[in-house]
């Protein structure tokens, strides 16, 4: 990505996985808090919610992008108004996750 600065969470073993991605700078989130590295962002994209959103959400600059699969959320809902917000909570569906693991595999 060009001029981003990428920063993702993990647990330690899989650093160097996220790392093979392209991300800058990898956070265990088992031993440290990963707003503790990052303040006013520009776009956070979360696949957890609750408390580890709401710890997301206030990292972000105003102006800036949230968006996220794992809550229910909308512009209305918040908590801040500042921020641009995309959320929908998902399911998973079996046929979506294997498409998407083929596409993986085959280097699309």
């Amino acid at each position: 990505m060009n001029g981003a600065y990428l920063i993702g969470t993990t647990s330690g073993e899989d650093a160097a996985f996220l790392h093979s991605l392209g991300i800058d700078e990898v956070i265990d989130y088992r031993t440290e808090r990963f707003e503790t590295h990052a303040a006013d962002v520009d776009a956070v994209f979360s696949l957890v919610g609750g408390e580890v959103l709401e710890r997301s959400i206030a990292m972000l600059k105003p102006g800036a992008r949230l968006l996220t699969p794992a809550a229910q959320i909308t512009q209305e809902s918040s908590p801040r108004q500042d921020i641009l917000v995309s959320g929908q909570e998902a399911q998973p569906r079996t046929d979506h996750l294997t498409f998407l693991a083929e596409l993986i595999d085959s280097g699309s």
